[in-house]
């Protein structure tokens, strides 16, 4: 399977799995960013997640 997440590090910028979300919010945007760190961080929920969303790509562009 290919690799999906290949960080270009440059000068400024900030590894998605340092990024900091601030915990005093209650907005969708809040749940929905802590989720996306948590796919991003947990290998077995990327891999699932991903296999699942490439199953479906492949489906509906092999027609």
């Amino acid at each position: 399977m290919r690799k999906r997440f290949v960080q270009q590090y440059s000068l400024g910028r900030v590894a998605i799995e340092d990024t900091e979300i601030r915990h005093n919010s209650r907005t969708a945007a809040y749940k929905i960013g802590l989720s996306l760190l948590e796919i991003y961080k947990t290998p077995e929920y990327n891999e699932q997640i991903f296999g699942i969303l490439e199953r479906i790509y492949y489906q509906r562009n092999i027609i």
